[in-house]
């Protein structure tokens, strides 16, 4: 989600990539995360999950997680502070502040739904001056 919404609002301007700590490759979005997207006229029905690894980060200008603990992971596997970019919004939807996006892996349509606006949020917090 967090890839087509970036990619709504980045156009050409950025490359994106999408990779999970616990990702299984291959696997297929999952069906509350499509329906979600479609919501706001997305198309991810044919993203496939990918496990991130060393040379996608090495090639990465910045990491986005998604909650201070993938941060935290992330610094762990070496990659640098500077390069780690959390996507963060504060309660109410103000930026800055908070503990990321959660994860609404397993959630019903509204949880994912909520999720894509925190998610937006963010993006627009983070990467629109």
């Amino acid at each position: 989600m967090a890839k087509a919404l970036f990619d709504s609002v980045a156009g050409d301007e950025y490359i994106s990539e999408s990779a999970g700590l616990s990702a299984i490759d291959g696997s297929p979005a999952s069906e509350n995360a499509i329906k979600a997207m479609e919501e706001l006229m997305l198309d991810i029905s044919s993203h496939k999950a990918k496990k991130i690894t060393p040379e996608l980060i090495e090639q990465a200008d910045i990491v986005v997680p998604m909650t201070s603990t993938h941060a935290y992971i992330l610094l762990q596997y070496g990659v640098h502070a500077e390069k780690i970019v959390l996507l963060s919004i504060g309660y109410g939807g103000s930026c800055g502040g908070g503990d990321g996006i959660f994860d609404p892996y397993g959630g019903d349509i509204e949880t994912y739904r909520q999720c894509a606006q925190q998610i937006k949020e963010g993006i627009m917090c983070t990467f629109v001056k």
